[in-house]
């Protein structure tokens, strides 16, 4: 075949490629995290001579428009792509956990695909979700995380990994109840790892070996924690980060033996991006400086009554109250109530905080 194959998979934290020769035979790969400067990353990583020779590209559906392509290639396509052609038939299951999604391909022990489970829509969960954390926690990242978490050898906090929000709060307990950061980064990976576990693993198990790809296969400590959790011995190989950029250039190998493409040449970087129009679609109204209307918040009555800061809004004596409703809100950081009376006019209003 002439001219190589270039497979492109970015990701929401990485770019990722993968190059096959003529033959068909994998001569490099390559990863970077982005963080929102997608194109000049990618520029950097084709800054080499193995790109000199690529006649052909594809690209997973994750991957920018302004990228070019000869096809675009579903991730999930392109994973199980890659898997059989590093392993054959020989894994019951293919666990993918990236920066945005998570998801668990199952195949019978004929090696036929039997379906896939997938999170939702949040990504709580995924590698993203630990970035994050390690910017509250001041950390340069997961991989730091990670090896913060492996030298933990006491006991470690209780973290809600299934939200964002409930992290955060989890988050400042932990850190006034006195666990040191090495105890709450394994609070983290635990709580994820279980979150991962609950979701993909509660159903039908897979059978025989189960690959493990993407970014949070490198996180060993994760890792550890699935193993433990849910018995089974994940195998992770030296493509793990590449499986889409692979599986999208075999997807585009296996479409040219088909039909006859001829290959475009690339020269240089600049050859890889199609040109971005830059016109306005639309503009929203300069931003205004105004003081905007709120609400009146004096009441007849304030008081400190056991720690609860109560409000009665009016005077009780001259109002007349048959019966009233009482709302009541329980939050992570604080705990609100508010009587109104038989027309849902307030009465009084309490709040506290919660602590824990």
């Amino acid at each position: 075949m002439k001219g190589w194959i270039l497979g492109i998979d970015v990701g929401s934290v990485s770019v990722n490629l993968a190059v096959l020769d003529g033959d068909g035979h994998l001569v490099h790969k390559s990863s970077a995290v982005h963080r929102g400067e997608v194109k000049s990353v990618m520029e950097g990583l084709l800054d080499r001579d193995e790109f000199k020779h690529i006649g052909y590209v594809a690209k997973t559906r994750s991957t920018p428009a302004f990228v070019r392509s000869a096809m675009q290639i579903d991730e999930q396509v392109a994973i199980i792509r890659s898997a059989r052609y590093l392993h054959g038939k020989d894994f019951g299951g293919l666990l993918h956990i990236g920066g945005e999604t998570f998801s668990l391909s199952l195949f019978d022990r004929l090696g036929n695909y039997t379906g896939t489970r997938h999170n939702t829509s949040c990504a709580a969960g995924t590698g993203s979700f630990l970035d994050q954390q390690a910017g509250r926690l001041r950390l340069t990242g997961s991989g730091e995380i990670s090896s913060l978490a492996l030298e933990n050898e006491k006991t470690r906090p209780d973290i809600a990994t299934r939200c964002a929000v409930f992290a955060k709060t989890d988050l400042i307990h932990a850190q006034q109840e006195g666990f040191d950061v090495r105890q709450i980064c394994d609070g983290l990976c635990f709580g994820l790892a279980k979150n991962i576990a609950n979701t993909l693993f509660k159903q039908k198990r897979p059978e025989g070996n189960v690959l493990f790809c993407s970014g949070v296969s490198q996180n060993r400590a994760v890792r550890n924690h699935l193993e433990s959790i849910t018995g089974l011995s994940f195998t992770i190989d030296e493509f793990a980060l590449t499986y889409s950029a692979l599986g999208a250039a075999l997807c585009l190998r296996d479409e040219i033996k088909a039909r006859a493409i001829p290959p475009k040449p690339h020269a240089g970087p600049a050859d890889y991006f199609s040109v971005q129009d830059k016109t306005e679609g639309y503009r929203y109204p300069e931003l205004a400086l105004s003081i905007s209307d709120y609400p009146d918040f004096t009441a007849f009555e304030s008081d400190m009554i056991d720690g609860v800061e109560t409000d009665v809004y009016e005077d009780p004596s001259v109002r007349t109250i048959s019966h009233g409703f009482l709302g009541l809100d329980v939050g992570s950081t604080s705990t609100k109530a508010i009587l109104v009376d038989q027309n849902g006019t307030p009465v009084a209003g309490f709040y506290t905080k919660t602590a824990s």
